[in-house]
């Protein structure tokens, strides 16, 4: 018997409960039998209500539903009602870097060889040198050298580490190890060791960061460059260059 068959013979049971003899007043037996109608209205309701039909088994749904994984040979996964499977990211391929950055470096190497050739020390005090020679001898391992441009217009070591300690939440301040000044704030070619080369932990790339803005490096910061190469090379050998994108100009403008 279907579904509608047994809603009506519920009906028919209840009607003829209801006018069984022994119910003499006719408004109890008008009352009795609204209530059956409306008990049968509400079992119909709920009995096709969607929720009540999602719930039961459904062979079609699970057919069109199965998904076949390739890590389980033959053997399908079978998922009821199961959504579509969202495609899966493509992974973000590395920046490359600017031509800027990338012409900094190459020069990098050409100054250090002039740098090498040089007769005298004219950017790299005999104090900084030995404080270079020190600390590297705590690196691990042999680090690779990193430029980039602070993307201001002036600066030097100590307004960058106030600027990044103070307002980028930074405790080892500028994110730099050595920076090299372009005549404001700090004299052309200065080379000024930051927080972080004296009292930061190791890592494996030593910083450089100019003053100035991309493109731009006076011949001082291009000798300062060379020795600055030349003093890390001879105490722990040939050294990778490498540059990175400058810094957005809202970092670093404050420390002008």
């Amino acid at each position: 018997m279907d579904a509608k068959g047994q809603h009506l013979g519920f009906v028919n049971h209840a009607t003829r409960a209801v006018s069984w003899p022994g119910w003499r007043s006719p408004l109890v037996q008008v009352r009795l039998l609204m209530g059956a109608w409306a008990v049968a209205a509400l079992w119909f309701l709920f009995s096709h209500s969607p929720a009540h039909r999602e719930s039961e088994f459904n062979p079609l749904a699970a057919a069109l539903a199965t998904n076949l994984s390739p890590d389980q040979g033959y053997r399908p996964t079978i998922h009821l009602n199961a959504p579509p499977k969202a495609p899966a990211p493509s992974p973000a391929s590395p920046a490359s870097p600017s031509p800027a950055a990338s012409a900094l470096a190459a020069s990098a190497r050409k100054a250090a060889l002039d740098a090498a050739h040089a007769p005298s020390w004219s950017h790299l005090h005999p104090s900084l040198r030995h404080e270079v020679s020190e600390r590297l001898a705590s690196f691990p391992s042999t680090p690779a050298v990193r430029l980039r441009w602070s993307n201001t217009h002036a600066g030097n070591a100590a307004s960058l580490d106030a600027f990044h300690s103070r307002w980028r939440g930074q405790p080892l301040g500028a994110p730099a190890d050595f920076i090299i000044g372009n005549g404001h704030r700090a004299p052309d070619g200065a080379i000024e060791p930051t927080a972080r080369w004296r009292l930061g932990n190791p890592t494996d790339a030593i910083t450089i960061c100019l003053i100035g803005h991309p493109g731009h490096v006076s011949p001082a910061q291009q000798a300062a460059i060379g020795e600055l190469i030349v003093c890390l090379e001879s105490r722990i050998g040939t050294l990778a260059i490498h540059s990175s994108q400058p810094t957005p100009p809202t970092m670093l403008a404050a420390a002008e």
